[in-house]
């Protein structure tokens, strides 16, 4: 089983330009200093990061919360639900708030991390960064690495076949409409789509052949303890499951089990994620439901790879006695 991501290969966390204005907006307000985090705490990409922080050592993170709207920065409301609210936060500020954009350089994503007066964006690189700077096992890098050549694709499917639907059901309040017009029922050939399941295919039967190596399922992809892989993984089974609506637990038992396990554990820096989530989820899977009963359903794609192979007691007669010469079991999937 293979992947295209050499293990030699180095990726960075995406450093934003630091220029007298967003320098300005940092010191004045005690950011300039240490570690702090601007994100969401329920989404994908801010729980990774988060949790990353603490599996590197980094605890005394100050989070500012970031909400999708373009509220001014203040303190954090009394009636904000502490669950979606980092712990000991107290200010907040809208990702549409053209501060906001000032401090990102331009670019205002979630999260966005301070350490020491630099800001860095992308989750799962961040990932990387941390591990190379405490010196991790390089088969967690390299796992990281996997993670990261990943992304991409597995953006592409959670707004295809996920979140496309309920953002334009909601006139695409909460993002940039132009990062979702591509996307969704109609917009891609099935070419597109089978390339895109077959990538997702290649991934998860990677980390299912991962899992089935080890002598038991513990909820860590490498070794007794979770690691900074398993951070940079943390939102892979729970997006393509609850977002695109894949059977990940038909199609990939171990990978789901695994999955179970690491979250009942909660993670520190994952509450909100696990609580929140599963509930945006549901009016995904509500915005879906029409298209999903039509056919628009990323499992159309499994079903038919399945309906294709030979059953195994049809594969050999019943009187042979060993298989044909040339018969292989090998079903792994070079990317």
């Amino acid at each position: 089983m293979g992947c295209a991501i050499s293990s030699d290969t180095k990726f960075k966390a995406t450093k934003v330009t630091m220029t007298p204005e967003n320098k300005t907006i940092l010191t004045r307000n005690g950011w300039d200093k240490g570690i702090v985090g601007f994100g969401f705490a329920a989404s994908e990409a801010s729980c990774v990061a988060a949790i990353a922080l603490v599996i590197a050592g980094k605890k005394d993170v100050q989070w500012v919360n970031v909400s999708f709207d373009d509220a001014e920065f203040a303190d954090v409301p009394e009636e904000m639900d502490d669950i979606m609210k980092y712990p000991n936060s107290t200010k907040i500020i809208g990702v549409k708030d053209p501060v906001y954009k000032t401090l990102c350089g331009g670019s205002p994503q979630v999260p966005t991390i301070a350490i020491n007066g630099q800001l860095y964006q992308e989750s799962t690189e961040i990932v990387k960064m941390l591990a190379d700077e405490i010196d991790a096992p390089m088969s967690v890098k390299n796992l990281i690495d996997q993670a990261i050549g990943f992304n991409e694709t597995m953006l592409n499917t959670v707004k295809h076949w996920g979140w496309c639907a309920m953002h334009k059901a909601q006139d695409y309040a909460m993002v940039n409409k132009g990062h979702y017009l591509d996307y969704g029922e109609g917009n891609k050939d099935e070419q597109w789509e089978r390339v895109t399941t077959n990538e997702v295919k290649a991934f998860f039967s990677y980390l299912e052949s991962l899992l089935e190596n080890k002598t038991e399922i513990n909820g860590y992809f490498i070794g007794q303890s979770m690691t900074l892989a398993d951070a940079a993984l943390f939102n892979v089974v729970q997006s393509l499951e609850l977002i695109a609506g894949l059977n990940v637990k038909g199609y990939y038992p171990k990978l789901y089990e695994n999955w179970e396990i690491l979250k009942a554990s909660n993670p520190e820096g994952s509450a909100a994620y696990l609580n929140v989530f599963p509930g945006f989820a549901e009016y995904v899977t509500q915005a879906n439901a029409e298209g999903r009963a039509k056919g628009f359903d990323i499992n159309t794609y499994w079903a038919r790879e399945a309906s294709q192979k030979v059953p195994e007691e049809t594969a050999q007669p019943v009187k042979e006695a060993t298989p044909a010469p040339n018969e292989s079991d090998d079903e792994s999937v070079e990317v």
